[in-house]
């Protein structure tokens, strides 16, 4: 269960509720929670952290890079120093709960473009274990602001693999440290084991993987999905929990036109290219994108050429790396240090 805004340590009671509730239900199925709260960490107080460690909440927030570049990516009112804010109570957090605990996201814009390695010593400043190269996505304030903040996908894949020769570097210097995006995807090429990462699976994750409450008791396939109907558009819309029953709300007609279009092995285009196991199907943003759930995934979204890139790039890299960036590769798979890694027999 992930607890998303706005902020929602402004409604500390409920997100305490929630937890309660989950835990009280749970006793009846024996499901296995993880409970995350992703917060901009600006309000955090040490009560927050309390519950967080009683309960086994763990948190999740943004870091976009070094102080300049947060800042000026992610500006707080009254001219409030963001960076300086979410840095210090990253490192409360990571003393109450553990840095196992604590994680971040950043978002690439095209300022971030210009500070590959810089991004990723901010991570290593912060004692944190990976980063997730991510681009800008189509929707909410980033559709707005687009022209200002956006980039092809080419320029992303430039910029990805400086972070990701910059990243090798250090762990061939000795310190465990992984791309998390590239961690998956050999994942899911190397081993038979599932990830779970819901961008890259087929049926798309959207609906099948995730779904999203909102505040006013609706429900939709994805977060991406609740920001279009944020715009207007409520495509997307499963139901209510208020209105609707479970059959009606994940069986209907919104769900049955996103399953139309989520099995990536049945789609033209996808079903015969060599990275269809390790891709996946996004009907969400072939929506935003092009107006159809299915759509032409080579078409403007830049979701498959930008997956194509990198998946070709990384298998690439595995299956001509030498010793030691293999050891590496496989550290990162395997969640292990790279100076105790051992080679797959």
């Amino acid at each position: 269960m992930e607890f998303q805004g706005g902020e929602p340590l402004l409604r500390f009671d409920l997100l305490q509720e929630a937890v309660r509730k989950a835990k009280e239900l749970n006793e009846k199925v024996g499901k296995h929670i993880d409970y995350v709260l992703c917060s901009n960490l600006s309000i955090l107080e040490d009560r927050h952290l309390d519950w967080c460690r009683t309960e086994g909440v763990i948190i999740s927030t943004s870091l976009d890079g070094p102080e300049y570049l947060h800042n000026k990516n992610r500006p707080m009112g009254n001219g409030r120093p963001s960076h300086e804010i979410v840095t210090r109570n990253i490192r409360r957090a990571q003393e109450a709960l553990g840095k196992h605990a604590v994680s971040a996201l950043m978002t690439t814009t095209r300022e971030s473009l210009l500070y590959p390695t810089e991004i990723v010593d901010e991570y290593l400043r912060m004692d944190m274990g990976s980063v997730f190269i991510r681009e800008l996505n189509p929707y909410g304030f980033a559709v707005k602001s687009s022209t200002v903040l956006g980039y092809s996908s080419d320029e992303f894949f430039r910029f990805y693999k400086r972070v990701f020769d910059h990243i090798i570097q250090i762990n061939r210097a000795g310190r465990t440290f992984s791309e998390s995006f590239a961690s998956i995807v050999l994942t899911k090429a190397l081993t038979p084991w599932t990830v779970g990462f819901v961008d890259l699976q087929s049926p798309a994750g959207a609906g099948f993987g995730v779904c999203v409450y909102n505040h006013d008791g609706e429900v939709y396939v994805s977060d991406e999905a609740r920001m279009l109907a944020e715009t207007g558009d409520p495509t997307f819309r499963l139901g209510s929990v208020l209105e609707d029953s479970y059959e009606d709300i994940f069986f209907g007609e919104p769900m049955q036109t996103l399953a139309a279009s989520a099995c990536s092995e049945a789609l033209p285009g996808c079903s015969d290219c060599a990275y269809q196991p390790y891709c996946g199907a996004d009907p969400v943003r072939n929506y935003r994108t092009q107006g159809d759930p299915m759509g032409i995934r080579t078409g403007p979204g830049g979701f498959c050429r930008r997956n194509k890139q990198i998946i070709e790039y990384l298998m690439q890299l595995a299956h001509t790396a030498d010793d030691d960036l293999t050891r590496i590769l496989w550290a990162w798979i395997c969640q292990e240090d790279v100076n105790t890694a051992k080679l797959p027999a």
